[in-house]
């Protein structure tokens, strides 16, 4: 199932950038859920996939065209964190949320080594949260990337040269 949800955004007054995520989510209850908290962020778009082997595919056929991902860690096909793993042999520096029941110290640490973490169920603020720093992540990235700069952040340079 893929669902496309697209809203416009302007993170800065003169520049325009829209945030793609990829949600792997199996459980159309929390999909739900991670659908109506992003609605509320103007300029996020998103597509959903059930499966990790369906969102694989989408990633394999334009990397860059996502921004970020928010995955499931247990899903039907595979693991979310191998689906993480491949897909970022697609897209190396892709920022990661991943949803976990899994509350154990060992699977958390090996969670944080690749991404941030939210454990079900969650507060909506703690969501929020976790959104934001995803976004700020994959905006950062995307300002590098178009920017083709090694410099983050972007210098700003102010002649203070009095004029004669």
């Amino acid at each position: 199932m893929l669902v496309n949800i697209y809203v416009v955004l302007n993170f800065t007054d003169d520049n325009q950038f829209m945030i793609n995520i990829i949600i792997i989510e199996d459980d159309p209850e929390y999909a739900k859920i991670y659908e109506i908290a992003l609605l509320e962020y103007s300029g996020i778009t998103f597509e959903w996939y059930m499966l990790g082997h369906q969102a694989l595919k989408m990633l394999s056929i334009n990397p860059p065209a996502y921004d970020a991902a928010i995955i499931d860690i247990h899903l039907p096909d595979m693991p979310g964190s191998r689906v993480a793993l491949e897909a970022r042999e697609m897209h190396e520096n892709l920022p990661v949320l991943f949803i976990t029941g899994i509350h154990d110290d060992y699977n958390i640490s090996l969670l944080e080594q690749q991404g941030t973490y939210l454990e079900k169920p969650f507060r909506l603020s703690d969501f929020h949260n976790k959104i934001f720093d995803l976004v700020v992540t994959a905006k950062e990235n995307k300002i590098k990337f178009e920017s083709k700069s090694d410099t983050w952040p972007p210098l700003n340079v102010i002649d203070n040269t009095p004029k004669q």
